[in-house]
């Protein structure tokens, strides 16, 4: 509304300006009603080209749609401000003397077109400009949210109890078993130098995450021995998918350090991932202690790095993604992650 008076002001001012200066023959009292009229009838015209825009954008996948419904909107225009001249014409008094219908249509084509075109032209500009503006915010908030992946992943290496219970099988095996001592001391290394030297990547291949995961998982085994067991059931056409970074091992540390820690009999964690029609399903299933009873459906057992797991799933993925927890069979706990089917670049086609 604010554009069109602006512009319709600006037009009166050089029509009165022309008739002053005698290049242009005056048109009684009715440049006013017309020049705000005509200016004002764009008004709801705008407001459906920036609609249209947004809803059918001429880049989307439905381009032909959008050139279609584009076209129906000029078409509209251009009929539709022709039908308003023809019909206002007593009360406004477009013209000195009312032409046949077919030339007010001609020159509505002639004044609307290069009007639609700019209108057109501005509202895909800005649509492009607010997609890029949400797009680096998403980006932005995916950093701020690996970032806080990274630091919750250092910090559940560096717990004391971890630290102290890591170093002390170290010194426990150092005389009985020095090799075993030395593998473990290096599997710490490789565990710490990874969460350093993580890069900046949100997905990662399912593979790649299970080699990321490999050092944790080998000092828990030293630490619990015949204690902890773990498995590996992985489907071979699901190892190139693409995956959160780091999103298996707040999984695993949760079952371990919940559901099979707090007990003194052994235990096993299965790690799983298979094809699920167009989605990747990746479940971490412990058989220890279970949820606990009366907890949240759903959430039981989830701390700060599972709730920024499911903040990054939907910034990611958006509804295409979920993380549940849920009871196991006939006991413990299962995780259960469930993505869009990804391929990594150089993979099969998901």
């Amino acid at each position: 509304m604010a554009w069109w008076l602006t512009d319709a002001l600006v037009g009166i001012s050089q029509m009165r300006l022309l008739q002053d200066i005698g290049e242009l023959e005056a048109h009684g009292g009715s440049m006013w009603p017309m020049t705000l009229t005509s200016a004002l009838l764009w008004v709801p015209f705008t407001v459906l080209c920036l609609r249209l825009s947004e809803r059918v954008p001429l880049w989307g996948e439905r381009r032909g749609l959008a050139v279609v419904l584009n076209l129906g909107l000029l078409a509209l225009i251009v009929v539709g401000r022709a039908a308003f001249v023809l019909l206002t014409q007593d009360l406004i008094g477009w013209y000195s003397r009312m032409p046949e219908p077919g030339s007010v249509l001609v020159q509505s084509v002639a004044n609307n077109v290069l009007v639609w075109l700019v209108l057109t032209a501005g509202a895909h500009a800005l649509g492009l400009a607010r997609r890029a503006h949400v797009r680096q915010r998403r980006a932005d908030q995916l950093q701020a949210q690996l970032a806080e992946a990274r630091l919750q992943g250092l910090a559940a290496q560096l717990r004391p109890h971890f630290l102290f219970n890591a170093l002390n099988a170290v010194a426990s095996l150092v005389h009985t078993d020095p090799d075993r001592a030395e593998r473990m001391l290096a599997r710490l290394g490789d565990l710490l130098r990874r969460s350093l030297e993580a890069d900046a990547r949100q997905e990662v291949t399912l593979r790649e995450e299970q080699e990321a995961l490999a050092p944790y998982l080998d000092i828990e085994r030293t630490r619990f021995g015949p204690r902890l067991e773990v498995e590996w059931h992985l489907s071979p056409d699901v190892l190139e998918a693409r995956v959160p970074h780091l999103a298996l091992q707040p999984l695993v540390e949760n079952a371990i350090r919940h559901g099979l820690a707090p007990r003194a009999e052994p235990g096993r964690v299965c790690i799983s991932a298979e094809r699920d029609g167009d989605a990747l399903r990746v479940r971490v299933q412990d058989d220890g202690m279970g949820l606990p009873a009366g907890g949240p459906p759903g959430r039981g057992r989830g701390g700060v790095g599972l709730s920024n797991l499911r903040a990054r799933l939907a910034t990611l993925y958006g509804p295409g993604a979920a993380l549940e927890l849920k009871p196991g069979t006939p006991r413990g706990a299962v995780a259960e992650l469930r993505l869009p089917l990804r391929e990594a670049a150089g993979g099969g086609a998901a």
